[in-house]
């Protein structure tokens, strides 16, 4: 088993990005289960240095660490996938039609003794998990202690890794 979170070099790529605002309202009302009326902004990061404003626009997934947004396109493809998340419309400042994929499965598979031991395991980066969680047809989904951060199934990466624009991935199991 194989599991993935986005990286935090996804910015450095070749594309650009989007920065959020809004995210942590949005998500307090989300997280206690209160229909929000606060829409997510995401503004196209432009560079500051030559290098950054050329990189590329044609990006169909951008991240704002730890949720990502993908776009009508790619939106669709997970969809037909079956994939157990919601899409939630943010808008843009370039007016491109943008989700927030907000994914539904919770399943506990990070392996702790008390909130240190996570802690600990958030700030190096390096989780145990549990090993004998049947993960099969599961793309993607959190972890009700760690409900911030998506977790990414190898089959999801193995199905998508040629598809995305704009995000990279680094592996998590030990």
């Amino acid at each position: 088993m194989k599991l993935f979170q986005l990286s935090e070099l996804s910015h450095d790529g070749e594309y650009k990005f989007y920065t959020a605002e809004n995210m942590v309202a949005f998500m307090d009302k989300k997280h206690q289960v209160i229909d929000s009326n606060i829409t997510i902004k995401l503004t196209l990061y432009e560079g500051k240095s030559k290098k950054e404003k050329a990189k590329r626009t044609d990006f169909n997934i951008s991240t704002s660490l730890p949720y990502f947004f993908v776009n009508e396109e790619l939106k669709k493809e997970i969809e037909s996938m079956k994939i157990n998340a919601e899409f939630i419309p943010v808008d843009t400042s370039d007016n491109r039609n943008f989700y927030l994929v907000y994914p539904l499965n919770n399943i506990e598979i990070i392996d702790f003794k008390d909130k240190d031991d996570l802690l600990s395991m958030i700030l190096d980066g390096k989780f145990n998990f549990i090993r004998d969680i049947n993960l099969e047809g599961i793309y993607l989904f959190k972890d009700p202690n760690l409900v911030t951060d998506t977790f990414f199934t190898e089959e999801f990466i193995n199905i998508f890794k040629d598809k995305l624009k704009g995000a990279i991935f680094n592996e998590v199991t030990q």
